[in-house]
């Protein structure tokens, strides 16, 4: 049975589940509340993204969108860079570089995820 550990910041928050396999394996799922401040969402992203790994989390995972959505009158909608813009990919690969991790992320023009998986 996965146990689970909560980090939660004001309008954030982390979740650790670690699972009981021959080997102890542990991850984070990211899961902010995006305004349309990109840079302050990438800010508070990085902070969870380290408070995550030191926790000891070696997989880390964020959402689709974490790095900004603001609404048009009833509609949602997120903030879209062209991927060579995107201010999400030289933050987080800067941060992946110090952790110590290999970074996979997939942008769209509407949607930015990264997944981490930090090195044993």
């Amino acid at each position: 049975m996965p146990r689970h550990d909560t980090l939660s910041p004001p309008r954030a928050s982390v979740m650790i589940a670690v699972m009981t396999m021959p080997t102890t394996f542990t991850a984070a799922c990211i899961q902010n509340s995006a305004t349309p401040d990109v840079g302050h969402n990438i800010a508070r992203c990085l902070d969870l993204v380290r408070a995550a790994a030191t926790a000891g989390a070696r997989f880390i995972a964020l959402p689709e969108y974490f790095s900004g959505l603001h609404t048009e009158g009833p509609r949602i909608v997120p903030v879209a860079f062209a991927e060579g813009d995107h201010p999400v990919l030289p933050a987080f690969a800067a941060a992946a570089r110090d952790l110590g991790a290999s970074r996979r992320a997939t942008t769209r023009s509407t949607c930015s995820m990264s997944i981490w998986a930090r090195r044993a």
